[in-house]
């Protein structure tokens, strides 16, 4: 039975032409298994009171300071502002929680929308002025504004009004409570945005300002989704480079890898642009993709080695290959592009196939080339996919064992069951670029902006949240004021206490101190001496 294309016209709409393909519907004995635990959905989505929210504005780009507002429009399900050109960012925000997803549509009037970001540190915020381009920018604590990223684009915005930012859907998504993105409709329009070092997301939210027009701005209808699946990834377009193993023939990989990542995760993948040929060395690979050039593309997948190995000396040595490889891995960084890098595995010789199949050379170099290669991207901070630990090394004992698949059907190229296992391989490494959301911070050192009354950290100190929600301080802090009842620290609502917390600390003499941590994250002490600083190893609490 073939697919069977049928064409309707029906005198008012001229519908596009389906495929009936009768893989898709399957006998009982053939249908894929059921799904297994790691399949589990377990998001869970909320509805936020918008009332309960912090309603608070900033002077931008010149201030640091966040200010209380009431807004002028105000229910569970709207806040908003009636705008006007006073130079201020109006926002709601909730405590920042890694691994959530907040959502929110913006009323369609003239104004600039933002997706804003605070931490530590200062502010970062993603923004559009009406339905213009976005922008990435930051604003660190007694630091100007900068510009991180402009005239940002995305697939639908130039032909289809759905995509217009006064009409789209937007998301804040956490990955952790240093790495943070934004998706329109569902979909992640820029790459993962990383905190300078040193600080931790607080609060995140979404917010309002002025552009050219006078009137009531509003924000509706936000939700927040916790435990929610990796999805909305976006758009793929791969470069592949490579030899007659990637080569655009049936059964090559790359065309199981396009299979495999379209509709995964949310991806779409736009092309896959295989540039691989046959016989081709690092020195052909490097310039075919200097000819063909990056532009447009997310990745860059890089099958690097056979024929180094096969043909040593007509393809240069070991350290001429490996310059090779740094070129190509320097194009691919110099314009903001992910490379991977795929290891090749070992082939038969003629021997094990009965003196079939094409002639292969110098096994005797190839642990060494695959090591060096191998080291080559790992210490230029790339991806790599090892196929001979992905796929299993093929033997020569492989060849007539018809109970296992031969890996190779000519001593070197590939079956096209071993094919989709190195696309599989491969498609998993692009899938797991993206953060894995979490909800833990690991230590960092205590941010300065949390201390109060001119207390400092002397020595080190630090500060850490586990999945669970556990808040851990340590090291030792000095220098401030220490009347009993003094304000130390204040903690954001994200790191603060269910119920207040009392603890016995140590000083610098050796005396209990009393640490109280408030529900609003206000840290006081009592019994301070006045040369004496202040341990925090052994203070951990739950936050909400």
């Amino acid at each position: 039975v073939g697919t069977l294309t049928t064409v309707r016209n029906d005198g008012v709409n001229d519908y596009i032409p389906f495929d009936f393909v009768p893989d898709y519907k399957k006998p009982k004995t053939v249908e894929p298994t059921f799904q297994g635990e790691g399949d589990a959905d377990r998001s869970s989505t909320g509805a936020i009171d918008l009332t309960l929210t912090f309603h608070e504005r900033i002077a931008w780009p010149g201030s640091d300071t966040w200010a209380s507002f009431t807004p002028d429009l105000s229910s569970s399900v709207i806040s908003g502002k009636n705008l006007t050109n006073d130079g201020y960012f109006y926002g709601d925000f909730i405590a920042a929680e890694g691994g959530m997803e907040i959502n929110t549509t913006f009323d369609d009037v003239v104004c600039t929308r933002a997706c804003i970001i605070r931490h530590t540190g200062g502010v970062m915020m993603f923004y559009c002025q009406q339905d213009g381009n976005g922008t990435i920018t930051q604003k660190n604590l007694g630091a100007a504004a900068t510009t991180l990223s402009t005239g940002i684009t995305w697939a639908g915005k130039a032909d289809h009004v759905s995509w217009l930012p006064s009409n789209s859907e937007f998301t804040i998504r956490l990955y952790d409570l240093r790495t943070w993105s934004v998706l329109l409709n569902g979909r992640e329009i820029i790459p993962p945005q990383t905190l300078p070092a040193g600080h931790f997301i607080t609060l995140a939210g979404f917010g309002i300002a002025w552009d050219g027009a006078n009137v009531a701005g509003a924000q509706r209808y936000w939700t927040k989704v916790v435990s929610q699946h990796s999805s909305g990834r976006g758009f793929l377009d791969v470069i592949v480079v490579g030899d007659s193993t990637s080569a655009d023939v049936h059964g090559a990989y790359p065309d199981f890898l396009r299979n495999y990542l379209d509709g995964s995760f949310g991806y779409n993948v736009q092309q896959v642009r295989n540039y691989a040929q046959d016989g081709a060395t690092s020195a052909i690979q490097l310039a075919t993709l200097t000819a063909n050039g990056v532009s447009g593309a997310t990745d860059v997948i890089v099958n690097v080695g056979t024929n180094d190995v096969q043909n040593p000396g007509a393809a240069g040595d070991l350290t001429a290959c490996l310059a090779n490889v740094q070129s190509i891995i320097n194009l691919c960084a110099a314009n903001n592009k992910r490379c991977t890098g795929v290891i090749f595995p070992t082939w038969y010789n003629k021997a094990h196939s009965g003196n079939k199949g094409v002639t292969t050379f110098n096994y005797e170099l190839s642990a060494l080339y695959r090591s060096a290669y191998r080291h080559r991207f790992a210490m230029n901070g790339c991806q790599i996919v090892d196929l001979n630990m992905e796929l299993r090394s093929p033997l020569g004992s492989d060849v007539g064992n018809t109970f296992i698949d031969p890996a190779l059907r000519d001593n070197i190229h590939w079956t096209p069951r071993r094919a989709m296992a190195a696309a599989w391989a491969i498609a998993r490494k692009i899938a797991g670029y993206t953060p894995k959301k979490t909800r833990a911070l690991p230590q960092i050192s205590l941010p300065t902006s949390l201390l109060k009354n001119s207390w400092v950290i002397n020595g080190a100190a630090g500060i850490a949240l586990d999945t669970n929600a556990l808040v851990t301080l340590t090291g030792r802090i000095d220098g401030g004021t220490k009347v009993d009842g003094t304000q130390i620290m204040l903690l954001p609502a994200n790191m603060a206490p269910k119920v207040q917390q009392v603890y016995r600390a140590r000083s610098d003499a050796g005396n209990a101190v009393t640490v109280i941590i408030a529900t609003t994250g206000s840290v006081t002490c009592f019994g301070v001496g006045a040369d004496a600083g202040i341990h925090l190893d052994g203070i951990s609490f739950y936050t909400n």
